[in-house]
């Protein structure tokens, strides 16, 4: 099946390309790709990155047109669950634990995935969801106390979005700069524990190459 994937912050091309070599990637999905696709005569899309605010975003009409095209889309981890939840009435298949926290309300916000890249799409601050995955993992770990965890998290989901790194996070709370550092190199050494967008975009991609 001709496949194409939109990947950017969430997944590296080394580790998507290792996945489903077959697939053709292209960066986060904007407005007017989906035409693209139809004329390419794509199979099957699976967006995983896609832009929020440094363009226009796919909409709901494009997903539709393209679902009557024939195409088969999928969604995961940022704005693929994003919009897998908003267009499933058309067709669009979800995948994941973003996927399940945006359809059960969970979280309804475009922020909640939403993060700052640069040109490499390299990270420059974490999005929400995975703030909390990762404060609910160092709880689980005695790391930080269930309270830790929970000021944390009150504090960081009135950040504007670019501001949201773990950095900020616990120096919110007047950490030692030894305990601070401990910390992220924990997470930086465990990031596939509670990365819960790559862990959607691994576990999605692994399962439509198999088919």
């Amino acid at each position: 099946m001709k496949s194409r994937v939109y990947i950017g912050p969430t997944i590296s091309m080394e580790t998507a390309v290792a996945l489903g070599p077959l697939n053709d990637y292209y960066p986060p999905i904007k407005r007017g790709d989906l035409d693209f696709a139809i004329q390419d005569n794509v199979e099957r899309v699976i967006i995983i990155d896609g832009v929020f605010y440094q363009d226009l975003s796919v909409s709901l009409d494009e997903i539709r047109d393209a679902i009557h095209a024939g195409i088969e889309i999928w969604g995961a981890s940022s704005m693929g669950a994003l919009r897998a939840v908003e267009a499933g009435p058309l067709g669009m298949y979800g995948w994941g634990k973003v996927y399940q926290m945006y359809k059960s309300g969970q979280i309804d916000s475009d922020d909640a995935v939403a993060l700052v890249f640069d040109e490499r799409y390299k990270p420059l601050s974490e999005p929400l969801v995975n703030i909390i995955s990762a404060l609910d993992f160092l709880s689980a770990c005695d790391v930080i106390s269930s309270e830790e965890a929970h000021e944390i998290k009150s504090y960081v989901e009135h950040l504007y979005y670019p501001e949201r790194t773990f950095f900020d996070c616990f120096d919110h709370i007047d950490w030692r700069c030894s305990k601070i550092d401990k910390i992220l190199s924990i997470l930086n050494t465990t990031r596939y524990l509670w990365d819960i967008k790559l862990q959607d975009a691994i576990t999605l991609l692994s399962r439509l190459t198999l088919e």
